[in-house]
């Protein structure tokens, strides 16, 4: 699973590459490569290989409410989530 998942990123920041014309940026906090980030969430049917380099804490983007119905993501995915009675 590992080696997939790095494949997958190698091949997403290609087309990155590709698309913009320049290098997959480094983070410079970290100083490593920035981490690649979905603009449109999978579970709302994003492209999994269309990816946009993030910068900072994997979280922040996440604890933004939507503007419709005033939710974060994980209030949204935690509604989608099966209870015992299901």
């Amino acid at each position: 699973m590992q080696w997939y998942v790095i494949m997958l990123t190698t091949k997403t920041q290609r087309r990155w590459e590709q698309r913009n014309g320049e290098p997959w940026p480094i983070d410079p906090v970290t100083g490593k490569f920035a981490r690649a980030s979905h603009p449109r969430p999978l579970a709302d049917g994003g492209d999994p290989m269309f990816v946009e380099p993030a910068f900072g804490d994997p979280n922040t983007e996440h604890m933004i409410p939507d503007p419709v119905t005033g939710e974060t993501d994980q209030q949204r995915f935690g509604k989608r989530r099966k209870t015992t009675n299901e």
